[in-house]
């Protein structure tokens, strides 16, 4: 009997360990369930301040233009909620990030400005307006790319704009090339079939990429033509060819004339000889030419007849109005009249 209560003492010390364990466990499990909980509550009444230089920039208002002033309260509403910051937080924050005439306009309605959602209504009237079409029409047309402007930073505001006036994709892309810097870019994307904004955009990589290969592959080309050194046979090329041009040269140089000297191997404007002056070969005198000739008597040449010859070029003419009919060829190319010794005798001629 005595060994019969011993095993049963043993057997409830092992009851008691255990449920002891079990006990410990269960209180281990709510302590756990409690400690989270209370993590919970403390993150959701929690505030993260990151570092406002690199998350908002400083806005200035001197441009005027919506769109930056528009961005930029937008960049504070996504950091209020991202961050959970109260909105005194929020209001101090724009507060601290105004230069210039937007920080003016702050200290101008400083007793306005007393919560945050009164700054957004007050901000909105004075720097953010919708602009009306016309406005946006007349920005889009005049939006061109830059001489050092990359492409890409070119097509994303075009295609806001674009955007905004709500254009088709056949608009939007006319639109995108009349701006384009780049000709060859321009033909290739209007000769293309793409229309949407990312088979435009990557049009525009892929050609990038090839002109850039294109760039560096007969950049290295040219490099290596430079370094070459010339053959023999190119040697030989270049003197005779240098050797021909001075024979041609040298047989033009003999063979001109000068009319002043009537020498050889130069001209006129080139001649060192006293000018000779002007003498009309037709009266022998000097100081004047044939236009200015009060001597000789200009021949007149009336057209009578115009059925002599089917050819049209030879007719019955008189001159000087005198009654005797002669035979004339008539050449549109030629600027002086000639005739005849024995037809000027035959009409009375001075000769």
């Amino acid at each position: 009997m005595a060994h019969d209560k011993t095993v049963d003492v043993n057997e409830l010390l092992r009851l008691m360990i255990e449920q002891n364990r079990i006990r410990e466990q269960q209180v281990e499990k709510l302590v756990t369930k409690l400690s989270e909980r209370s993590n919970d509550s403390n993150i959701s009444s929690t505030c993260f301040i990151p570092s406002l230089n690199q998350t908002i920039s400083t806005f200035d208002g001197s441009t005027g233009d919506t769109a930056i002033a528009a961005e930029w309260l937008k960049s504070l509403e996504t950091s209020m909620c991202l961050n959970k910051w109260p909105g005194q937080y929020t209001l101090e924050a724009a507060r601290s990030h105004l230069a210039g005439p937007a920080k003016q306009w702050y200290l101008g309605h400083m007793d306005e400005l007393t919560n945050w959602s009164e700054f957004i209504v007050i901000f909105k009237k004075t720097f953010i307006r919708s602009a009306t079409t016309a406005e946006t029409w007349k920005k889009l047309q005049g939006r061109i790319q830059g001489v050092n402007e990359t492409t890409y930073s070119y097509f994303h505001e075009k295609i806001r704009l674009c955007r905004e006036l709500k254009l088709d994709e056949t608009e939007t892309k006319q639109q995108l090339c009349v701006g384009l810097r780049s000709q060859t870019l321009c033909m290739v994307l209007m000769s293309s079939a793409h229309i949407r904004e990312e088979e435009l955009l990557a049009e525009i990589r892929h050609m990038e990429e090839v002109q850039l290969d294109r760039q560096l592959h007969f950049k290295n080309n040219s490099t290596s033509t430079k370094k070459t050194a010339p053959t023999t046979s190119n040697v030989t090329q270049v003197a005779a060819i240098k050797e021909g041009t001075q024979k041609i040269t040298n047989n033009w140089t003999r063979e001109v004339r000068c009319y002043n000297c009537q020498q050889t191997g130069h001209i006129s404007r080139d001649c060192d000889a006293p000018r000779k002056p002007l003498k009309y070969v037709i009266c022998h005198q000097e100081g004047h030419t044939k236009k200015y000739c009060k001597t000789v008597t200009q021949t007149v040449v009336s057209l009578v007849n115009t059925n002599l010859n089917k050819s049209g070029y030879i007719k019955m003419v008189k001159i000087n109005n005198n009654p005797v009919l002669i035979q004339g060829l008539v050449d549109t190319g030629c600027d002086v009249c000639l005739i005849k010794a024995s037809a000027a005798k035959q009409l009375n001629l001075c000769v």
